[in-house]
């Protein structure tokens, strides 16, 4: 890829456009969705040092990259792309960004994508070395980095100093253009290391929480006939407030004292049908498994089984 000088471009033709972008881009395909001379194109680009910064503003058209970047060290190896106005879809490596106005996304170019401009878009694009990144960096980026519109930390911070850079870089000497790029390149390399530990807090977090909710289900499953058993009482025993223990139970499909009720529902089932107990009274029953009210038992029972537990035992008495 060539480094521009500066690049005015307005009123392009489509020809024209695809060739720019091409140089700018790499081993790109554009199409546009619609014919019609009212759909101009224009194109502004300026070197930022090592960096490119771009501003695109042209009619729906869809980009297909089976392989922009082939090596690693092009300069169009990892991609800003802020949107200012538009919808787009971003295809990369199975993922999948929806962009508005306002949004932006991360991404590294040397693997497959496509961008799919549904509307009109007026579209700034940052590119900066790949070098930059590590490989832990290389690896969050697999997967295309999305920043919402609706957001106010250190991403936005970055897509605000891209949009200012691109209004002002035009002004500015070759000297403060080289500065504003590495300053550029480093805060992205900052977002995308941000969101690289983020990601091995959560993963680390929700491998916390899976300990945690595996722990509490074995003390379940040994303590489910204890009638004072209780989320507090189950808390203190794993050393954590009630809170992070409900949250442990989150993505389970259902709540801990859920899990407790269907323990003791399951047991007091397999009691109704033991011949072993068939001389006890269903409150007996109901208090072995660890209900202290008999109306309350009966009640969750026929919620859950559709019976009620007389009606099981009868079910399954024998001749």
């Amino acid at each position: 890829m060539s480094m521009h000088a500066e690049i005015l471009s307005k009123d392009l033709q489509r020809d024209q456009f695809r060739s720019i972008a091409r140089d700018l881009f790499g081993n790109i395909r554009q199409r546009f969705l619609r014919t019609g001379d009212e759909d101009q194109v224009a194109l502004k680009t300026v070197p930022l040092g090592a960096c490119q910064l771009t501003r695109i503003r042209a009619p729906a058209h869809g980009v297909l990259a089976l392989n922009a970047a082939k090596n690693s060290y092009d300069c169009d190896a990892i991609k800003v792309l802020v949107q200012i106005t538009g919808k787009s879809r971003l295809r990369h490596e199975g993922s999948q960004v929806e962009l508005n106005s306002n949004s932006a996304v991360i991404y590294d170019p040397t693997q497959q994508y496509s961008l799919l401009n549904a509307t009109r878009v007026d579209q700034i694009v940052l590119q900066t070395p790949r070098q930059l990144f590590d490989d832990r960096l290389l690896r969050r980026l697999k997967n295309p980095l999305f920043i919402p519109s609706d957001g106010a930390d250190l991403s936005h911070t970055l897509t605000s100093f891209i949009r200012t850079s691109a209004k002002s870089a035009n002004q500015m000497s070759p000297e403060m253009r080289s500065s504003l790029g590495q300053s550029l390149a480093v805060f992205t390399q900052g977002v995308v290391g941000e969101a690289f530990r983020a990601d091995m807090i959560e993963h680390v977090n929700q491998g916390s929480l899976l300990l945690l909710r595996s722990r509490a289900k074995e003390y379940v499953s040994q303590n489910f006939t204890d009638i004072d058993l209780n989320i507090e009482a189950i808390a203190r025993k794993m050393g954590c407030t009630p809170r992070y223990l409900h949250k442990s139970f989150q993505t389970d499909g259902q709540t801990l004292q859920k899990y407790i009720l269907n323990t003791r529902l399951e047991f007091s089932r397999s009691l109704l049908l033991s011949p072993e107990v068939m001389g006890c009274t269903i409150s007996e029953l109901a208090f072995r498994a660890g209900f202290n009210s008999n109306a309350h038992f009966c009640r969750v029972f026929k919620q859950k089984y559709g019976v009620s537990p007389n009606e099981m035992r009868g079910r399954y008495r024998p001749a």
